[in-house]
């Protein structure tokens, strides 16, 4: 059986029985092996992904990773909140970009998944509470609880580029309602 197959029985195990949660966490984090890779985004991180999941991704500034994640480490140790992945992390460069988490400066990333088929709202409701206590960016394009007013705050360059988008989408063929409740605050029936 791949490390994929075996890691899609546990997942399963702990979406049937939630009480087995705790001890599918440590079989999955005693399976990580802790490496260090450097490179381009497309030559590091392709892996197959045969086990589905909700994915909430935050990045943080870099000089508070340590103190973060010894915190987070510590409370999801006392309740998993729903959760047997690991939490991924890496660092990234700071970037200008106007929809980039980092906002220039250089992060970590925590990324945080919930099982498909398991209730994602204990942990990502936390999260939602908890990352702000260190200005925590969510990845707009992932699972995020962020309303219009706190992305544009996160963003600051949000509504340029919402002006620029307009301008080459004037018809709205790249928009959608998840990112019309998400960029303009409305909620539609797409």
């Amino acid at each position: 059986m791949t490390l994929n197959g075996a890691f899609y029985v546990l997942s399963e195990m702990a979406r049937m029985n939630p009480n087995w949660t705790k001890k599918v966490s440590q079989i999955s984090a005693s399976s990580i092996p802790n490496t260090k890779r450097e490179g381009y985004s497309y030559e590091v991180f392709p892996t197959p992904r045969g086990v589905k999941f909700n994915e909430s991704e935050y990045f943080i500034r870099l000089s508070d990773f340590e103190a973060c994640i010894s915190e987070v480490n510590d409370i999801l140790l006392q309740g998993n909140k729903g959760s047997h992945f690991p939490i991924e992390v890496r660092t990234h460069k700071g970037e200008t970009g106007m929809l980039s988490p980092t906002q220039g400066e250089d992060c970590a990333v925590l990324s945080f998944h919930v099982y498909k088929g398991m209730d994602s709202k204990p942990l990502f409701d936390w999260l939602y509470e908890y990352m702000k206590k260190w200005q925590g960016r969510p990845h707009w394009g992932k699972v995020n609880k962020l309303n219009a007013n706190e992305l544009h705050a996160l963003y600051p360059d949000l509504n340029y580029f919402l002006e620029i988008r307009q301008q080459y989408d004037p018809d709205n063929i790249f928009m959608n309602s998840w990112l019309e409740e998400k960029f303009l605050g409305r909620k539609t029936s797409r």
